[in-house]
């Protein structure tokens, strides 16, 4: 494995941690609104799905 790889999934791993830990001690109905009533929170929310999506394989098994 490259260093490249060996971060992109530590940083992969890391976010989804960090996503788990949010969805389940945080309470996002309150706290989304906060952030979704900022431009940057925005911003962040997309930043976050598109980067979800664009680590989705390309190819079908």
């Amino acid at each position: 494995m490259t260093i490249a790889k060996i971060i992109a999934v530590v940083g992969i791993l890391a976010m989804g941690g960090v996503l788990i830990y949010g969805f389940t001690v945080g309470d996002f109905s309150g706290e989304g609104q906060q952030l979704l009533s900022m431009p940057w929170g925005i911003v962040s929310l997309v930043d976050l799905y598109v980067g979800f999506t664009a680590t989705l394989p390309t190819h079908a098994v």
